[in-house]
């Protein structure tokens, strides 16, 4: 279902390799037909990256024409959906700060 946030970064917690875990995030429009519906602008699967903080946690953030952002970059205050695509390994949590 669509989340609201108001905190700046997403933080999971993962027990992984960084390129086996994907992050895009859809608007709320997407929320009816959530497997049909596209991602927001420069929040693309393909884009996602994540930034090692320790050896179980990972900052997301997209990187697309060179710039990094962040969740807070997305929608503000707009509710949307996060899609997590895991191919190996294990995801706990996540947590927006």
């Amino acid at each position: 279902p669509p989340v609201r946030f108001s905190g700046r970064d997403l933080i999971i917690n993962a027990d992984l390799d960084p390129a086996d875990l994907q992050v895009e995030l859809i608007g709320e429009q997407g929320a009816v037909a959530q497997y049909q519906s596209e991602p927001l602008a420069g929040f693309e699967r393909g884009v996602s990256k994540l930034i090692r903080k320790d050896a179980l946690r990972y900052r997301v953030a997209w990187s697309a024409d060179g710039e990094d952002k962040c969740l807070a970059d997305a929608a503000p205050q707009q509710p949307f959906i996060m899609r997590f695509i895991l191919r190996k390994g294990e995801l706990f949590a996540f947590q927006v700060v």
